[in-house]
């Protein structure tokens, strides 16, 4: 799993075994609509990972 910040846009894509998450924005949103994001993460066991992007 890589999770990352800095370019204000919201990102959930899986990669293979790979989860790449960034939650986007609350204060300064950068994507296309500049809706404030974040996201939620859910885990049911060692290796099952859930994740949902929520706006304001």
């Amino acid at each position: 799993m890589v999770m990352f910040g800095h370019i204000h846009r919201p990102v959930i894509r899986q990669e293979g075994d790979l989860s790449v998450i960034n939650p986007g924005s609350l204060s300064f949103p950068r994507q296309e609509g500049r809706k404030p994001s974040y996201i939620i993460m859910e885990t049911e066991a060692e290796s099952d990972f859930k994740f949902f992007l929520k706006f304001l």
